[in-house]
């Protein structure tokens, strides 16, 4: 039987500036962290389902329904924001419910929640080079 797993994350957009002589010129690259993973999987018994960190913003559920319908959910470099603050909490001011519940009920009902981190992940935003917790 085929495992449905919900990964969600592992993606980054960088930015840099290049400086030639007075000349400055910008490039974004967008990184999709997750590919490796996805494609070490995709002959295993798991069907897994990508949804980048820009994508978790509008679309992860928000209900105990939505998420049920994966064996396991993966959370990989993703901020506490990317969860609460989606689009209609930003830029609306509409409430919204909390993401973190139907996710903790999901884990406590016997289903599989797994969270990666990063070098920030317990620190949280904007914390200075070198700093550890």
């Amino acid at each position: 039987m085929t495992k449905k797993i919900l990964l969600n994350g592992e993606s980054w957009t960088a930015s840099e500036t290049h400086l030639r002589g007075v000349d400055a010129f910008g490039r974004v690259h967008f990184h999709l962290g997750a590919e490796p993973f996805v494609e070490a999987v995709s002959d295993a018994e798991f069907r897994v389902e990508y949804m980048p960190r820009q994508v978790v913003v509008d679309s992860l559920p928000f209900t105990d329904k939505g998420l049920a319908v994966f064996d396991a959910i993966f959370i990989a470099d993703i901020d506490a924001n990317s969860l609460l603050r989606c689009p209609d909490v930003r830029l609306r001011g509409k409430p919204v419910p909390n993401r973190l519940k139907p996710m903790r009920d999901y884990y406590v009902n016997g289903c599989g929640l797994m969270m990666v981190g990063d070098h920030l992940t317990f620190q949280g935003i904007k914390v200075p080079e070198g700093f550890s917790a």
